[in-house]
């Protein structure tokens, strides 16, 4: 299937910050089709320690601009993030798988702002049980020491 001018200019933007070209191409179709909510909400949970020497102004700065664009995305139902005792914590909650890939096609260039001052500790979710599987692997990709979903009741 091939990409509309604006979705393949999204793929340009996400790969060219290092983002995988295939989950860049996921993001942009995401953002042309928009949400599309079954089943439960995916809540997700993350925190990454700030590491020693980061510079707290820059994190504070590129996490506000990541929590706009997130709070923008089309799909996410509530977030919010808090940086204290040596730690970005995050939670975020999705109405539909593709609210997930639209937020990272979202948010990933300011992510990638963050990640100088943070490392990926912990990322835990709940969600739709038949989405078990695609939630698991989001844990799973982006790095943490501990990475676990766990079906909804």
């Amino acid at each position: 299937m091939s990409l509309s001018e604006t979705e393949q200019a999204k793929v340009t933007e996400l790969t060219l910050l290092g983002l995988p070209e295939e989950a860049a191409v996921e993001c942009a179709k995401a953002i042309t089709a928009g949400p599309n909510p079954a089943g439960k909400p995916a809540q997700v949970y993350g925190r990454m320690n700030v590491k020693e020497g980061a510079d707290v102004a820059a994190l504070t700065a590129a996490v506000k601009e990541y929590g706009a664009k997130s709070a923008a995305a089309p799909g996410q139902l509530g977030c919010s993030y808090s940086i204290a005792d040596g730690a970005l914590v995050m939670f975020e909650t999705f109405d539909s798988i593709n609210a997930m890939h639209i937020h990272v096609g979202h948010c990933f260039p300011a992510f990638t702002k963050i990640l100088p001052h943070c490392e990926m500790d912990t990322l835990l979710a709940t969600c739709d049980p038949s989405q078990l599987e695609f939630w698991t692997t989001v844990c799973n990709s982006w790095g943490a020491k501990t990475a676990e979903c766990y079906p909804a009741l």
